[in-house]
């Protein structure tokens, strides 16, 4: 099986803009402090949090509770977020040790490569692995019943939320491949019109597919009525992604790199996730004397130490050595290779290529 970073897939099965506000009394503007005395939960969207937040409060744990965010980030981030994406998820145990889950999406057994570049559109959707990975999140770990984890999900998609700014803005510069798309169109144009920020946006079709995994686990995603529905719209619209596809997908365990960094300890997933990439641009960063950079300096080290990191990718790819991924000596001297213009901040020149 071969996994693949580049693909995505976000599911023509979901959105509706609400027709008009909704009375302020049944508005979903008040959410449920992401803080509680069981935990913090974190997400994108306030109402992803909350729902972290809900399930913390209700006695689950740590897996629990990003089980119940990842559903509900799925609602409210339709453009970043989907459960036809993929995840990697990194777990601290009470021991101290790690675990990964890797969700990552894998290359249909029938894709064929396109005589020409194509970066978008059912020829470059892979299969899955979100669902997939959040059940065996909850399956290792999870303390309380996996359908009531989808039901701060489902309650959003359901009743709605507040379309936030950043999200009503990469919807509005979709909108051309939106109208191109039939599916898309129904569901996220129902009156011909991206959403607004501060808009009340509900998804009833996503909350009919949400309450099927809920009562059925992942069994429905990749076996049952939706397996069945993502197939049907492959076949008929130029896609790779089949049931048999579907069927055989697998979270597979991951490896981690970890580094320390002005005494933090970071750790994150290695490839395919890009844990290794967060790595080594840190450690180059580490050689640095940042606290003394101007805006612009820091700016450019920053990028300068991203771009050394990701211009050696292919010479770690598969990481195979994770030892060289986390090397401090390697890191050491590729931030020679920093450059700062006087510019930007003489001093910090000074500090780092030896000369004003």
């Amino acid at each position: 099986m071969k996994r693949l970073l580049p693909f995505s897939l976000m599911l023509a099965l979901t959105a509706c803009v609400a027709p008009a506000p909704a009375p302020e009394s049944s508005r979903p503007d008040s959410v449920q402090p992401p803080a509680t005395q069981n935990g913090v939960s974190v997400a994108a969207h306030p109402a992803a949090a909350a729902a972290g937040a809900e399930i913390l409060d209700k006695g689950g744990n740590a897996a629990d509770a990003a089980v119940a965010a990842g559903f509900a980030i799925a609602v409210t981030e339709s453009t970043m977020n989907s459960i036809g994406g993929r995840s990697q998820i990194i777990v601290r145990t009470p021991s101290g040790e790690f675990q990964i889950f890797d969700g990552m999406t894998e290359i249909p057994a029938g894709y064929t490569e396109p005589a020409e570049p194509v970066a978008d559109g059912y020829g470059v959707i892979a299969t899955p692995g979100v669902v997939a990975s959040l059940a065996s999140l909850h399956e290792a770990y999870g303390r309380l019943p996996w359908q009531d984890l989808l039901q701060p999900a489902i309650r959003l998609a359901e009743q709605g939320f507040v379309m936030l700014p950043g999200e009503a803005a990469r919807q509005a510069s979709a909108l051309e491949k939106i109208q191109d798309n039939p599916g898309f169109q129904q569901n996220f144009l129902p009156g011909g019109q991206s959403p607004v920020a501060g808009e009340v946006f509900r998804q009833p079709v996503l909350a009919t597919t949400l309450k099927r995994i809920a009562a059925e686990g992942a069994t429905d995603f990749y076996r049952g009525e939706t397996a069945a529905a993502i197939a049907r719209d492959m076949a008929a619209n130029g896609g790779f992604v089949t049931l048999e596809d579907l069927a055989a997908y697998k979270t597979l365990p991951g490896r981690y790199v970890t580094t320390d960094y002005r005494g933090y300890q970071i750790h994150s997933m290695a490839a395919p996730g890009g844990g290794g990439l967060v790595v080594k641009t840190l450690n180059i960063l580490e050689n640095l004397p940042l606290a003394d950079f101007s805006d612009a300096a820091w700016a450019l080290a920053v990028n300068q130490a991203l771009a050394l990191a990701i211009n050696t990718m292919n010479d770690d790819y598969p990481e195979t050595d994770l030892e060289r991924v986390m090397s401090k000596e390697w890191a050491r001297k590729a931030a020679a290779g920093i450059h700062i213009p006087a510019l930007a901040n003489r001093a910090a020149q000074k500090d780092v290529t030896g000369s004003a």
